[in-house]
This record gives structure tokens, sequence and C-alpha cells, in this order.
């Protein structure tokens, strides 16, 4: 299961994000991968196991945040880091 994590505070800028949590994404198997077109920086962390995921959100040791996906629309699996206020 691959997955795009972002967090709550560094939601404008990803290479703040993995810097801030670069320990934690090591252990586990994680890409960062630029869009062409936009230049959009994403990280994106591969789970093998629920075990696996269990074990990232232990170590980022924050509440994460799975978005619902909506019907109609195509959505990448995302993982929010709530590190700070979200709704």
């Amino acid at each position: 299961m691959e997955f795009k994590v972002t967090s709550a505070r560094y939601c404008m800028d990803e290479m703040d994000v993995y810097t801030h949590y670069q320990e934690v994404f090591e252990q586990f198997d994680t890409k960062i991968m630029t869009d062409i077109e936009t230049s959009n920086v994403s990280i994106i962390v591969n789970f093998q196991t629920i075990e696996q995921l269990a074990n990232f959100a232990n170590a980022v040791g924050r509440d994460l945040l799975f978005p619902a996906e909506r019907p109609g629309y195509v959505t990448d699996r995302a993982i929010w880091i709530k590190d700070r206020y979200m709704e």
C-alpha cells in the first residue's frame, strides 16, 4: 500500500516534512518524487503490512488522519500527520 504523506504544520513544503520526520522515513520504504510538470514534491511511503503502518504511526508519535475517498474523484491515498490543528 502506497501512501502520500504530508503534515498539517509543513503542508506547504514537503521537503520540510521530510526533514522534520527524516529519522522516521528512513526506517520505512520511502521515496521522494517530483512531478515533472508542476515540480511539486511528494513523499511516498510503501507499507507491506498493516503492522508496518501501525509502526509508522508509533514512530511519528502524532495522530494520523486518513482522508476519506470521495465517489467520482480519483485521489491518492494520503496520510496527514496531525502535528498542528486540523478540523
